[in-house]
């Protein structure tokens, strides 16, 4: 998998070409929804795929819960995880899920829940639908401080680097995140672009950029996961994109 190993603004410049290589039923989301199936492909071949994270403002109290609820065996030893990392009272998860609007959206909170939601969300489709991030997305790409979810999910940053990170430092300098788009749309021909985290916001403005959304006809399309409830539509989506590159001899 290629990823943000360089700044996306010398991407957006160009001066980067590459990136370094390193019939389902509705669930129940207060259970496990083992009625949905894993995510599979036959497709040997397959579009080329942009994974994106979304920045702040995407926050909310509880966003949490509902993965929590659905699939406790993944995402408990992850919220252990955040808060040990952490070592702050009242901690980060305690305050996504039930602290006030204010404190969550306190920058100092937001953007590390807002970083830790994507993770979290990202290993619950690794774990436990058999998402292969590295061999299923190409390019991974974060609008403002999603860039340090986007090294996580390249394997380029720790985890719990990541949550240090953000409370020590927060994410001041903007990126050119609709030039980045651009640039992967129009010269690398990425077709497919997955959004994982809270929110939509990210999706909406990936597909105002490359004029797609949903799964487009021609193959590809802007998906999004957010909440649990979305995971049956999403897993088909991901199928029928999958297969996209054999139509048009993508690899």
């Amino acid at each position: 998998m290629r990823a943000t190993s360089r700044r996306l603004e010398d991407v957006a410049r160009g001066g980067a070409r590459s990136w370094r290589t390193h019939t389902t039923r509705t669930c129940n989301l207060h259970s496990r929804p083992s009625s949905i199936r894993p995510y599979t492909s036959t497709s040997r071949t397959r579009p080329k795929t942009a994974l994106f994270f979304p920045g702040q403002g995407v926050q909310r109290v509880g966003m949490i819960d509902p993965w929590l609820e659905s699939f406790p065996n993944t995402v408990k030893p992850l919220l252990e995880e955040i808060d040990h990392t952490l070592n702050i009272s009242p901690s980060l998860t305690h305050l996504i899920s039930q602290g006030t609007n204010a404190e969550l959206t306190a920058t100092q909170n937001a953007q590390p829940a807002i970083m830790a939601t994507s993770i979290l969300i990202l290993r619950v489709l690794e774990k436990e639908f058999g998402f292969d991030t590295k061999n299923t997305v190409d390019v991974t790409l974060g609008h403002s401080l999603g860039e340090f979810a986007a090294l996580v999910a390249a394997g380029n940053l720790q985890f719990a680097s990541a949550l240090k990170m953000h409370t020590s430092l927060s994410a001041a300098e903007p990126v050119l995140w609709h030039q980045s788009i651009q640039y992967l749309h129009q010269e690398e021909k990425v077709k497919r672009w997955i959004g994982i985290g809270p929110g939509k916001v990210g999706r909406n403005l990936v597909g105002k950029e490359v004029g797609m959304k949903g799964v487009d006809v021609k193959g590809g399309g802007v998906l999004a996961l957010t909440d649990p409830k979305d995971l049956d539509e999403f897993l088909r989506a991901l199928e029928i994109t999958g297969n996209a590159g054999e139509e048009e001899g993508d690899v």
